[in-house]
């Protein structure tokens, strides 16, 4: 009766937190939507391709150019081209996973050109736009003139290159940016990445800080696979070894966006192996490398677990070749079911995570693996629910689920580590203790045993004593008694 009671209070404990912490991560993830997201800033937004910046120089904003761009489908235009002669549309940055406009029958590859007027101060001053990584080549004009080029858009002479840039260039009244990109072979065909406008001080200030914490997590990631990497030569546990997996995984995408703000790089091979999402593989192999060291910790050996992990493994590995082979295809289906591919991949994984954590009943150290496991999964949900999301600062809703969950799991390795490394000084304490009993024990018996010899000649030389008393007395020679023998 009362093991049924305490089983029932145990799975009132596992619901509860799984539900207060869905409630608290969707809060979390929502605040993270409205606050430090580019399309939900509070400057005003682009109508109809127009974009009308007001205010000084010195109080003028940072403007996050999200919605309502002119694009023109299939279309490598330039300055010199009569525009309206060319069929466009309004879209937002993101809206598309391609060129093909939501249209699976269409090609996500090919060109396209995007076209902002920006409405400014009489004044003239020095602006900067921002442009994250395009895919994956492309020319910037501004008011007519070429500013910048990122490999060569043409067709003919088609070359990749991705990179961060920031561009600077003086204007005043008004200015048009015109971007014609031109890609056959990534993921992420045209601009996904919103870019940016502004006094060029501010907009490096904002650059210069989500480098800095990108720079940081990576090098904490350093430092944490290397003291991982120590742990396992010191303790021989496969739990380090697999933590160490885990890291190793972490810092293969985190690499990617450090690498895209220094070095312009073709999209293959880096963008398959480096890139957050389809088709990263290291953020891919980050999935079995989970699950397994879940079970590990948890210590449950089931058949369905070896399997789950499998499954994820060559999941994962298959997303990232068909990714790779779906450049250049005429039509976005195969980009398309890459995607929901993916997106079956996050939450199986997910689901095996929550199940594995909900069924270790160890006390808080289950309650923690459970709460890690469940913010895990509602990350992976906002990022589906709320998709018109690009960070200003910081990572994506599942890295940030990733890293709370890994941050558990290095909590779990390190406390057992430490309790290990306590309970060793504890045993050498001991130890050194009892070296001490046996050698005070061992004095003690040294010094009863010269005692005891001591008491042992005091009784033979008693015993001779007496002797020559007896025979002197026997021989009536009293007086010799009182000579020292």
């Amino acid at each position: 009766m009362k093991e049924n009671k305490a089983n029932k209070k145990g799975r009132k404990l596992l619901w509860g937190t799984v539900i207060i912490t869905m409630i608290l991560s969707f809060m979390f993830f929502y605040v993270l939507y409205c606050s430090n997201n580019k399309y939900m800033t509070r400057e005003e937004k682009a109508i109809h391709g127009l974009l009308y910046a007001d205010g000084s120089y010195e109080s003028f904003p940072v403007y996050y150019l999200s919605r309502e761009w002119e694009y023109y489908p299939d279309a490598l235009l330039t300055p010199e081209d009569d525009l309206d002669k060319y069929y466009f549309r309004y879209i937002s940055i993101g809206e598309y996973g391609g060129m093909e406009l939501g249209n699976s029958g269409r090609s996500p590859y090919g060109s396209g050109t995007y076209r902002l007027k920006i409405m400014l101060p009489a004044e003239q001053h020095t602006y900067g736009l921002y442009l994250p990584e395009i895919f994956s080549a492309y020319n910037l004009y501004v008011d007519g003139v070429l500013v910048g080029q990122m490999g060569n858009p043409d067709p003919d002479h088609y070359v990749e290159r991705t990179q961060n840039r920031m561009f600077t260039f003086k204007a005043n009244t008004s200015l048009e940016i015109l971007i014609a990109v031109t890609d056959k072979s990534s993921a992420s065909p045209g601009i996904q990445s919103v870019p940016v406008f502004g006094n060029p001080l501010k907009i490096n200030t904002i650059r210069g800080i989500a480098v800095f914490i990108n720079s940081s997590v990576f090098t904490l990631i350093i430092l944490i696979l290397a003291f991982s990497v120590w742990a396992f030569f010191k303790t021989r546990s496969r739990e380090n070894v697999l933590f160490a997996g885990v890291c190793l995984c972490g810092l293969g995408y985190t690499c990617y966006p450090l690498l895209h703000t220094y070095l312009a790089l073709r999209v293959q091979p880096w963008f398959s192996y480096l890139a957050l999402g389809e088709p990263g593989l290291f953020y891919f192999l980050t999935f079995p490398a989970m699950l397994l060291l879940e079970y590990e910790i948890t210590g449950q050996k089931y058949k369905w677990m070896a399997w789950g992990v499998l499954a994820t493994a060559v999941a994962g590995l298959g997303v990232t070749l068909a990714g790779i082979f779906a450049g250049g295809m005429e039509t976005a289906a195969l980009s398309y079911g890459i995607s929901a591919a993916t997106e079956v991949l996050k939450w199986f994984t997910a689901v095996c995570l929550v199940l594995t954590a909900f069924f270790y009943t160890e006390g808080m150290q289950g309650i923690s693996l459970l709460t890690g496991t469940v913010i895990y999964a509602v990350s992976l949900a906002a990022d589906r629910i709320w998709s018109l999301y690009d960070p200003i600062i910081g990572g994506w809703f599942p890295e940030w689920g990733g890293i709370i969950l890994t941050g558990i799991f290095g909590m779990f390795l390190w406390r057992e580590l430490t309790e290990g490394y306590r309970m060793r000084l504890i045993y050498e304490e001991q130890s050194r203790q009892m070296e001490l009993r046996l050698l005070m024990q061992k004095e003690h018996y040294e010094k009863l045993t010269d005692a005891l010899e001591e008491a042992s000649r005091t009784r033979h030389d008693f015993r001779q004593y007496i002797r020559t008393a007896s025979i002197l007395l026997e021989q009536e020679q009293e007086p010799a008694l009182s000579k020292p023998f």
